[in-house]
């Protein structure tokens, strides 16, 4: 696997696939972190393509994402390992916009969790133009793999009660003016 053959909005979302299935895979990586220390990883008996996939997006890759470069193992004992080095490119300054805001993400992940609450409220259909809008976002965000599932499950929702509707709105509308006045400083820079 070449490093480039992949954007920084397809790592997140990588689909995995190995033969023979229900041979057992052992993933392990380790990153350096943030705060510059080596951190490391593991998972135990992934048996599935499926599985191999859901480790990648919701344990190695949200522990990567951070990092500079990383190392993935993927060991199946006798069968053989593979090990895998990534480089992961880095977001240019005007990219860091919205998406690390950590108060929006923990917001958006809220709300995708209270949809698929059964509440007594009226339900509503969700506009057309609100879902191409978190649609959008999801796109800009892949790379932060928790939010981008959020915003999945907020974007395939058809209706949604209505207070959750009202604060989904104004959350988006949070984002825009956010990258508005992100552009506007490249502008001035």
């Amino acid at each position: 696997m070449e490093a480039d053959q992949f954007t920084l909005q397809e790592l997140p979302t990588l689909t995995w696939t190995f033969e023979p299935e229900q041979l057992p895979i052992h993933v392990t990586w380790n990153y350096i972190s943030s705060d510059a220390r080596r951190r490391s990883g593991s998972t135990l008996a992934i048996q599935t393509g499926g599985d191999l996939t859901r480790c990648w997006q919701e344990q190695v890759w949200s522990t990567l994402v951070s990092s500079r470069q990383a190392r993935v193992t993927l060991d199946a004992g006798s069968f053989g390992c593979i090990e895998l080095s990534i480089v992961i490119p880095q977001l240019q300054p005007a990219e860091t916009a919205w998406w690390t805001d950590e108060w929006l993400a923990v917001q958006f992940n809220w709300l995708s969790k209270m949809i698929a609450e059964k509440h007594s409220q009226k339900r509503i259909p969700v506009p057309a133009s609100l879902r191409d809008t978190i649609r959008q976002l999801r796109e800009e965000a892949s790379s932060i793999s928790p939010l981008h599932i959020a915003l999945q499950r907020l974007s395939a929702a058809d209706s949604i009660p209505a207070w959750v509707l009202f604060r989904l709105q104004a959350l988006a509308a949070e984002v825009e003016n956010k990258k508005g006045m992100d552009s506007s400083k490249l502008m001035q820079g």
